[in-house]
This record gives C-alpha cells, structure tokens and sequence, in this order.
C-alpha cells in the first residue's frame, strides 16, 4: 500500500511539473516581452515629449524672427537645441511658387487669400500659418497653427524718411485726428539716417519770408553734431516743439508695391488719349509696361497699377489711388484724392513732381504730326536775324544794325489752324495753344529808316519779305511752374524729388527699400530713402489715416493663435 501511494504521488508531481513548465515559458517570454514594450512605448512617448517641446521651439523661433521683419520666410532646418536630442525645421512658401505640402505660409502683409496647408486660398491677408517639423531619432512630428498678426501703425509724422531730409521754402507741419474730427494732434520729421557726413534733416529759406513751423518734433537716427540743421534763429525763422538727434528708427510703411501690382494684372488695360484729356472712370485699370502720357489725366473714382514707370506732362486730378513699380513723374499740376484705400500715390521707384514741360509736349507732337511739325518748322523760322549797314546820301555815318526780318502773319495762322485741326482738347492744350497765341500777337519795334535807307534796299543780295525789327520778341514761354496737392498716403520706395510747392493731407514717406544706386540731379548726389522738397511744403498729417490696416507697418507686436490644427 504504502509504496504504491508514494509511486502515485511522484508521478502525479512529475505530470504537474510538465504542465506546469509550458505555462511558466509563456510566463517568462510574456514576461520579457512586456518589459520590452514598455521599454519601447516608454521611448516612444519620450521622443513625442521631445518632439512636442521641438516644435515649441520652432515656433518661437519663427515668431521671433517674424517679429523683427514681418516679411520674413527663410525658414530654417535641422536646428538643435542644446543638451536635447533631435532637431526641428521650418520652410516657407515662396511668393512666386506653388504651395507644396508640409509648408508654412506668411502673409502677414498679403493682399489677398492664397494657397497654404488646408487648401487652395485658405490664407487669408494679415495671417500666419505655422507648419513646424521635429525629428526625435526618427519619430517625426509635425504641428501646425494660424495665427492673427497686429503690426505697429506708422508714427504720427508727416514726414517720414529712411535717407536725408531736404527742405526749402516756407515750411508747414501739424497733425489731425482725422477729416471729420480735426483735433490737433502732434506731426513732425523725422529721417532714419544714421549717416556721418552732414545733416540728415535741413532746411533752408528761397526767400526772406519764408518760415519753418512743425507743430510735433524734428528728429534723426543719426548722432553727429550737424544732424539737424534749420537755418535762422528759433523762434524767428522756425518753430518746432523739440529737435532731438541719436533717437530710435521709426517702422516704415510695409506695402509691397510690386506685389500689390501683380495681384491686379488681369485688370483691363487704359487707354490713354494723349495730348488731350484721358479720363479713367471708376473702377481700376492695369497697363503693362512704361505709361507716358503728354496732356491730362483725371481719375474719376479709379485706381490705376502701372507695371513700368509713368510719366504724366500736363496734369493728373480727381478722386483714386496710383500704384507704380517703376519710377512715377509728374510735370504740372497734380491733385489727388484717396478714396476708401487711403492711398494717393505708392512708387516702388522714385517720385519726381515738376513743372509742366511744354518743349517736351511740343517736341513729342512733333514726331506723332508730320502736318504739325511742318507748321511749327516754318513758325520757328519767320524770324531771320540780319546784319545790315545803313549809310547817308554822300555814303559816310556807316551804321551796323542788328535786326530781325519778321514773317509770322505768313506762317503764324497755319500753325494755330494746324493746332486746331488736330481737335485737342483740355487744361494743358489749350495752354499750349494760348502761349502760341501769344507769341504771334506779340508787338514789336519797326526799324525806323530814311528815304535813303528804303531805296537802297534793292541793293542787297536777297529781298525781304517781312517787316524789319530792332529786336527779337522772347521766346515763347511753353513751361509753368506746378502745384502738387494730395489727400493720402504718397510713398517711394526710393526717393521723392519735387521743384513744386506741394501740399498733402496725410503723411509722406520715403521707405529705401529700393535698392537702385545714387542718382546725380542738378549737381546733387540723392540716394534711396531721400527726401528733396525744392519749393515749400506743407502737410496736415492725418493720424487716421496712419492707423489704417493698409498702411500698416512691417513691425509685428503681437500674435493670436486662431487655430490649432494639429
């Protein structure tokens, strides 16, 4: 009995440890196996961890170099942080390309919607869309977030520059809140130049009486001495509420002309009636390549982008905004008023604003008129100078006489009926016409002679057809000086050049953002940024205006996130 209990107690033992080893295997290996797994997903959520605080720092990074220059799409890759495995990038869409996936888009200081991460024209103007990627030893992970910009509005100056101030002539600058509400607010000057040689701000008198009054301060960049330079004494030729050198530079406008120009390229083209009157009603209109148009032009409710430069002589009125990418004159006389965009004039290139050119009017009638030139070659020519000698009856008193053989009633009714012909109409042809006018009803001093003298008239080598005059009449004065008026913005992106007396309500600013060499005018060096008033200036800045989203700065001071999508 006993011996065989204890055979059935060790064989039952031994068929309970063979059963027993297959379950403590599985144990051990499921064992291992979870100590394995959790070992890897412990690596894995730490790598996400990483990861998460990579694309923070992404972020950051790219807000940080958006805040300096809201323009700013470089990008940046496989950036490191210290002590923290992985690394995380960055890149940006270019403007000119097709968005590609995985990009971020910036556009803050767009014009309209474009293409990003959630689609086709999903952007939208004044917005950022973040996409960042972090790469943790493989894991990578993207995040991507939108975010609302504020930038700074421009300062409360009427008068803004990157490069040198020049002024001349009388001198007025003070500040409004707006059109409707006209409190007085402060306005001044105030140029970013840090050069070292000569003043950055001058002003200086045509004329005895002219005065400088700038109801806000006088300020420049630049630390030397001569900085600023007024001529005369304060109080008696200027008054200013400080001048102060060595201060911060001031954010300048931010529009992207060139940019804002091409969004507008499917616009119809102008058509120009040169010589006359061109009137561009509302609306708005594109012309492809350099405008030049000889007569006037009146913007009724009409914005005009010219992908080129544009060269108006005669004048340029009316109610509208000018976009120009190349270099904007405008001889004679020029009013403009912003409407809804708060924009007068915007040049990438420079702006020259000068008297009207009536040579050039002439010159330029000339070659598109051959029935004209023909009339204006044969005016041109009914005064002949002439040397003549005059003597007494016995041949002695020899006198030497300067005169002019004159034969305008033959020639000066062709010229003004081939004028007319040509049916033009406006201000600046009927100027042309009424100065021609002029010169041909001009009187003149007959040479008086004796007897003697008209009979030996026969003795000279050629006949005379007209009368004889003592002297020449002036030539005929086809140019006047102009008057430049603006409600609006006016911004160059490098230099604004005026020989007229210019008045504007709103705020004037040279950005040099430019980038085109110096130019030499009458002798002067003028660089990007510059600005040259040659006639007296006078500006009502409307802080309004400056406020404007438009005219915003490329300063961002703050960020919103709208939306975090991944």
């Amino acid at each position: 009995m006993t011996g065989r209990r204890r055979f059935h107690i060790t064989a039952s033992s031994v068929l309970l440890v063979l059963l027993l080893i297959p379950i403590l295997v599985f144990l051990a290996r499921a064992v291992h196996w979870l100590a394995g797994t959790s070992g890897h997903r412990v690596n894995v959520h730490r790598k996400r961890i990483m990861a998460n605080y990579l694309l923070e720092a992404g972020q950051a990074h790219a807000l940080a170099k958006i805040k300096e220059n809201a323009d700013w799409h470089e990008g940046f890759e496989n950036v490191a942080l210290d002590d923290v495995p992985g690394t995380y990038s960055l890149a940006f869409k270019n403007p000119e390309a097709t968005y590609r996936e995985g990009q971020s888009v910036n556009n803050i200081t767009g014009n309209q919607y474009v293409d990003g991460p959630r689609g086709p024209k999903t952007v939208k103007p004044g917005t950022l869309e973040l996409v960042v990627h972090a790469d943790v030893g493989g894991q990578r992970v993207s995040g991507q977030r939108i975010f609302e910009t504020k930038t700074k509005p421009l300062p409360s100056y009427g008068l803004g520059a990157s490069g040198n101030i020049v002024l001349k002539g009388s001198v007025s600058i003070r500040g409004i809140t707006s059109l409707a509400n006209q409190v007085e607010v402060p306005a001044g000057i105030h140029s970013n130049s840090e050069g070292t040689m000569g003043p950055t701000i001058q002003w200086a008198k045509n004329d005895r009486s002219d005065r400088m009054e700038v109801k806000g301060t006088v300020t420049s960049s630049a630390d030397t001495a001569d900085a600023i330079q007024l001529q005369g004494v304060k109080g008696v030729d200027y008054n200013v509420t400080e001048i102060e050198a060595n201060t911060a530079k001031l954010p300048v406008p931010s529009k992207n002309i060139v940019e804002t120009v091409s969004l507008h390229s499917s616009l119809p083209s102008p058509s120009f009636n040169n010589y006359g009157t061109t009137t561009l009603t509302s609306g708005a209109s594109y012309y492809s390549g350099n405008a030049s148009l000889q007569g006037d032009l009146v913007l009724n409710g009409h914005d005009l982008y010219v992908d080129g430069d544009l060269r108006v002589n005669g004048t340029i009125r009316g109610d509208g905004s000018v976009y120009v990418t190349g270099k904007t004159t405008l001889k004679g006389d020029s009013e403009i008023k912003a409407e809804e965009t708060g924009v007068a004039l915007f040049s990438h290139g420079a702006v020259e604003l000068r008297g009207f050119d009536g040579q050039e009017f002439l010159a330029s009638l000339r070659r598109d008129d051959a029935q004209l030139a023909q009339a204006l070659d044969e005016y041109d020519r009914s005064f002949q100078p002439l040397t003549v000698q005059t003597a007494n009856f016995k041949g002695t008193n020899k006198k030497t006489h300067y005169l002019y053989e004159d034969t305008r009633s033959s020639f000066a009714p062709g010229l003004l009926d081939s004028f007319d012909q040509r049916g033009l109409r406006g201000e600046t042809a009927s100027f042309i016409r009424k100065q021609l006018q002029k010169q041909a009803d001009h009187k003149l001093v007959e040479f008086q002679t004796t007897n003697t003298w008209a009979a030996s008239r026969r003795r000279y080598s050629r006949n005379f057809t007209g009368k004889l005059y003592t002297g020449k009449p002036p030539d005929a004065d086809f140019s006047k000086i102009g008057q430049a008026y603006f409600q609006g913005l006016i911004v160059s992106d490098h230099y604004v050049l005026t020989d007229n007396s210019i008045s504007i309500v709103g705020s004037l600013w040279s950005t040099g953002s430019n980038t085109a060499p110096p130019v030499t005018i009458d002798g002067r060096t003028v660089q990007s940024g510059d600005i040259i008033l040659n006639n007296g200036t006078e500006v009502v800045m409307n802080r309004e205006l400056l406020e404007e989203p438009r005219t915003a700065t490329r300063d961002v001071t703050d960020f919103q996130l709208k939306s975090w999508v991944k």
